[in-house]
This record gives structure tokens, sequence and C-alpha cells, in this order.
């Protein structure tokens, strides 16, 4: 074999172990992927797609301005725009234990199609939404937006929103050219009261580049009072990362719950989200995406197979008493190369899903669909 196929094969070989088997050789490639597309792409899919157009910024006066400067990393900020709905309006359709509780929970990829996904969520109704990528973003010239609470004032829902990742963006491929600056985080919206928002920092992955949950309690008309999570788990990174984040925010739940576990929970429980269990086809042979031992122990099952049997079915291991009423297979992804179920849609014995709904138009919205139930409560 001559000599240039032999230096070929060491530095495959030599690129193989570093982005396979050397945990700072990852954790910088994936840093520096994150940098790049917050600090040059974000921008330009908010101004291609039509985010930005839905709130200009008016100059140093402008709110949105101020309040992405000073908004801080794992804050709870509330706004309760039903409250003054009701105030000014027709109440919101009377609700009742008899009726079903319409919940969604839905990653929008941080609003660039902001003007689509309220359309879709004035045509859908839902009563409780978890959101997962909701950003607010701010760029001094064309781009001004709060995704949160532009959400909740032209849909009539109260809110509550905390970011776990700050941003800087660039005008050009210069970094020096820094144009403005963003956050991103989970969020929940309710046409009832919220109080008691709860923000769960996860385990990182990285340093400098988190995940969170957010929790929130609802109180229905009739009393009833509903402990609701929006989660994002990690997707670069293996399932066992994943599964430890999901046991923090277990902790979380129980905390909330006055030392309760769920399937002892006093109150119902829902938990929704992106859970980026990805684990399955193409995604195996990923440096970043599948880097650990379940690569190799989950073959023949996809990754959202390993937690509907080990996580949520298992009554003696680590089984939490939480049902999803969905497929196992469905995919909730747009990605034909990632065909699994990333999105889940957790309930307690106290609720019982009567209609399940994976929207495939939600596409035309976001790189995920959404999911979405019809609750009932069951006499315990």
């Amino acid at each position: 074999m001559p000599l240039w196929a032999w230096a070929l094969l060491a530095l495959l070989g030599a690129t193989v172990y570093l982005l396979y088997f050397n945990a700072s050789v990852r954790a910088a490639y994936h840093r520096r992927r994150v940098a790049h597309y917050f600090g040059v792409k974000h921008r330009r899919h908010h101004l291609k797609k039509g985010a930005g157009k839905q709130c200009v910024c008016d100059g140093p006066k402008c709110e949105q301005r101020r309040f992405a400067a000073s908004a801080e990393l794992g804050r709870v900020y509330q706004w309760n725009m039903a409250q003054e709905e009701m105030r000014s309006k027709e109440p919101i359709v009377s609700f009742n234990a008899d009726r079903p509780l319409r919940v969604m929970s839905w990653n929008i990829e941080f609003g660039y199609q902001f003007e689509s996904i309220v359309k879709e969520l004035r045509r859908v109704k839902p009563d409780v939404v978890l959101l997962q990528e909701v950003d607010c973003v701010y760029d001094g010239h064309h781009l001004s937006l709060n995704v949160a609470k532009r959400l909740a004032k032209l849909l009539g829902y109260n809110a509550v929103w905390s970011p776990h990742h700050r941003y800087e963006m660039q005008e050009g491929p210069s970094k020096a050219s820094t144009s403005g600056h963003g956050l991103w985080g989970c969020a929940i919206l309710s046409r009832f009261p919220l109080r008691g928002g709860r923000f769960v920092a996860l385990p990182d992955v990285i340093e400098g580049y988190s995940r969170s949950c957010l929790g929130a309690l609802t109180t229905l008309p009739d009393g009833t009072e509903v402990q609701c999570y929006s989660v994002h788990l990690e997707a670069c990174t293996g399932v066992a990362m994943r599964l430890e984040q999901f046991r923090v925010l277990m902790e979380d739940v129980k905390e909330a719950c006055d030392g309760l576990p769920p399937h002892k929970a006093k109150r119902p429980i829902i938990i929704g989200g992106d859970f980026n269990t990805l684990g399955a086809g193409m995604s195996r042979i990923s440096p970043v995406h599948c880097n650990d031992h379940y690569r190799v122990t989950t073959l023949c099952r996809s990754e959202a197979k390993y937690w509907a049997k080990h996580v949520f079915e298992n009554p003696i291991g680590v089984g939490y008493g939480l049902a999803d009423p969905f497929d196992v297979e469905e995919s909730t992804i747009t990605n034909p190369l990632v065909d699994c179920k990333f999105d889940w849609l957790l309930n307690t014995q106290h609720l019982r899903a009567v209609r399940t709904c994976i929207q495939p138009r939600a596409r035309l919205c976001s790189d995920h669909m959404f999911v979405m139930a019809e609750y009932i409560f069951n006499r315990i």
C-alpha cells in the first residue's frame, strides 16, 4: 500500500479516536457548532422566515431591547394576558371536570415561523401549551421579538418563560461585528391562572450551553390544580446523560408535590417536551448524538422504545408512574434521516387521555410536529 494511503488511514483513525473517544475534543467541537449556529445562522433564519416582522425595534426606547439586555438566565418571567382578555371580553369557554382538558407540547424552533405558529395555535385552541425553544431576541436593526410574551398577548394566554442559554449574534463573518443578542428556553402557556414557576437546571453536557425544564401550577376554574412541566433534554449526548437529566427533573417534581413521587402525588401532573430520544437509525453512528454504551446495548430498538419499557413501564426499577398515550413508533420530527419519537406528553394516573393527535401540518411551522392530548380526570 502506498505511503499516502497509510497517511490517510492514520488521519482517519486519529479523527475517529478524537471524535468518538476524547470527551474534551467532542465538547470543543460541539461548542464551536453551537457558537456558529447562534452567532450566524440564527439571525438569518429569523429574518428570512419573517418572525422579526412581528415586532420591529423602534430604537433605544424599544421595550424588547431593554428586556433582552436585562433578562437573567434561570429566572422565571410571567405575563398574565388571559386575565386582561377576560376583563375586556366575554369569559372563555366554561370549564368543568367533565370537559376534556386539551394539552399540547411543541418545540417551535425558536419561533422562526412565528405567524404560522400563531395561526396553528388559534386553529387548535389548546388549554395548556408546553413550549420548547422559545426565543427572546434583539439585533438592534431589524429584529426584536419576545416569542413567549408575544404569543400570550396575541392569543390571550397566561405565560411563564425562563431562559437557559444566552447568545451573541454576528452581522457578518467577523466575530467583532456583534449585532445583537438573545436568550432562549422553555415556556408554558395556559388559559387559566399560572403560579409557582420553577426553573429546573439540568446537568450540562458542555460548559456554557445548558438545558432546562420549566414547571408551573395551573388552576382550572373548578379549583383543580395541575402541575405542568415543559422539558427540553440535550440532543448532543448519549442516552445515559438524558436519563440523568430526567432523574434531576423527577427530583424537582417530587419537591413540587410535597415530597411525594408522581405515582403518589395528590394532584395531576403533566410533563411534556422534546426529550431528544434520537438514539435510532443513522444517529447511532454520530460521535455527538450517541456517544455512550447505549449505542450498542440498545441495538435493534429505538431509544424511545427503551424509555417506554425501562423508564415509564418498569414497576420495580426507575418507573415513575407516568404514561404516554402515543404510539412509541410514531415519529414527531420532520427530518427523514432521524425518523423517531422525540416528543413526549406524560401524565399521572389522575388523568386519562381520551383523544390524541400528532399533527403533520405543524411541520410547516417548525422542525417538530406537536403532540396533543385531551384528558379527563379519573376519580381516585
